[in-house]
């Protein structure tokens, strides 16, 4: 598990911290961790900016700021070396996920990390290298590991962490209410949907405190840069000038396969399959309303949530064929 993880890690960084955009940028990158943590403005591309949304992305930054200090690397270094290492961590979690958690054999769940290498190869279309997609990756899969060991204080305490990392933390909250708070015939159990928004609740509440605490009178407003009027213009850019770099023919490319993966094992689906495919449509509306469309990096939830059900009815797929012949 460690190697096959440290291998798809160096893979996906080894594209990341290649691409010509990432590579010129990394200066400007590495640049804003320390920005982020001072609550300053910070040069992209010599253009100032200040992204209110970014001030309560300091975990990464701070483990950065600790790691710099150490002068026997240069923090490019310290960079590249933690930028590998979250990659080996979100890896590395979503491989025991499936193999411990979900009970699937070794050759299922090293197919599960190279699905999750495919998808998160297309979240690199953004020019700037984001410190907070692999930790993204490994706090998602924690919060389907904590649901569906049902562990509501490990989870709690999970969420408010990943607020230091991405206002996706919001989501332990989904997932809680589609695992725990519909029952197979999706009728409503309220003590978990209200433990699922206390969740939502707590996660966000903790996010907004951070970039208030750090960023201060510059936070002006919680969220709110994307929605449908951000899909149009992905759209209307891509009637102007087909490509295959567009974000929504990327965006196709990483849903096709998993659709049709899917399709291919429907007789195997269940309805706990079906509420988690129903917890990733909502993460996935959510995250457009809230961000970039084109970003795909802001897929990366719902991405995990739907490979994850994914393996989830292959697992399944395989143990009915076995069962026939026995």
């Amino acid at each position: 598990a460690m190697l096959l993880s440290f291998s798809f890690a160096i893979f996906t960084t080894f594209v990341s911290n290649n691409l010509w955009s990432r590579f010129e940028h990394r200066d400007d990158s590495i640049r804003q961790q320390f920005a982020i943590l001072a609550g300053q403005n910070y040069y992209l591309n010599d253009i100032i900016y200040y992204f209110p949304m970014f001030q309560n992305r300091v975990f990464f930054a701070s483990i950065l700021k600790f790691f710099s200090l150490n002068k026997s690397l240069t923090v490019s270094k310290w960079f590249l070396l933690l930028r590998l290492f979250s990659a080996w961590a979100a890896f590395l979690v979503f491989f025991y996920l499936l193999h411990r958690v979900a009970r699937l054999n070794v050759k299922l769940s090293s197919l599960g990390l190279l699905f999750l290498a495919y998808e998160l190869i297309f979240t690199f279309n953004h020019g700037y290298e984001h410190a907070t997609d692999f930790p993204d990756v490994m706090f998602i899969s924690l919060f389907i590991w904590m649901a569906m060991r049902k562990q509501r204080v490990a989870l709690f305490i999970l969420s408010i962490i990943a607020a230091s990392n991405r206002e996706s933390s919001a989501f332990a909250g989904v997932i809680w209410i589609f695992y725990h708070g519909l029952s197979d015939n999706y009728r409503i159990k309220i003590k978990e949907l209200l433990y699922g928004l206390f969740l939502s609740a707590s996660s966000y509440g903790t996010v907004m405190a951070l970039r208030y605490a750090i960023g201060g009178a510059k936070v002006t407003y919680m969220q709110g840069i994307g929605g449908i009027d951000n899909i149009m213009l992905a759209v209307r850019e891509f009637m102007h000038n087909p490509t295959n770099a567009s974000p929504l023919v990327l965006f196709a490319a990483m849903v096709i396969p998993l659709f049709f993966w899917i399709y291919g094992n429907r007789a195997s689906i269940k309805p706990l399959h079906i509420r988690l495919m129903l917890a990733a449509a909502v993460i996935e509306i959510a995250s457009i309303q809230l961000a970039f469309f084109s970003e795909l990096r802001t897929a990366i939830p719902f991405m995990v949530v739907m490979v994850f059900c994914a393996l989830l009815i292959e697992g399944e797929s395989v143990y009915l064929r076995e069962r026939k012949q026995c």
